[in-house]
């Protein structure tokens, strides 16, 4: 078996339930998918979510981490190259 199929099977029999939005969170779930993981598209909360399966493993993933000044900000590409001085390398 090559090492690419075994990688696509890894993740056979887990189920992903993926409450994300833009390209983050879709772009990772689309990578446990093709690891074999089942995905289901989902709007809820973690509270809700815990209440019925506490053992739930639920992950977040902020643009600028989840604590600090600017965690509250939404991140985008144009965003990010700004912020990071990477737009005036392609000006």
């Amino acid at each position: 078996m090559e090492s690419g199929t075994l990688a696509k099977l890894s993740l056979e029999g887990v189920r992903i339930v993926d409450l994300t939005t833009v390209v983050m969170g879709p772009l990772a779930t689309r990578m446990l998918a093709d690891m074999g993981a089942a995905v289901e598209r989902l709007g809820f909360d973690e509270k809700p979510v815990r209440a019925i399966r506490p053992d739930i493993i639920y992950c977040i993933a902020n643009g600028f981490g989840s604590d600090g000044p600017n965690a509250d900000h939404a991140v985008y590409d144009d965003v990010i190259q700004a912020a990071s001085g990477l737009a005036s390398i392609f000006a």
